[in-house]
């Protein structure tokens, strides 16, 4: 009985992660309408132009 509860939480456990990951796979896509990876966050940050480098 203790084995059989054991089996069940650690199933439903990684049935919540697997569904957490695929629920946030998918808005995030649906939000950048892409493939989204966290690592490549450094290509969108923003650069200075020229002009905000001119002394006055």
């Amino acid at each position: 009985m203790v084995l059989e509860f054991a089996i069940s939480l650690v199933i439903a456990f990684v049935v919540v992660v697997a569904g957490s990951y695929l629920g946030s796979t998918m808005a995030l896509n649906t939000f950048f309408g892409r493939n989204f990876d966290p690592a490549e966050t450094g290509q969108f940050a923003t650069t200075n132009s020229t002009s905000d480098d001119k002394e006055q």
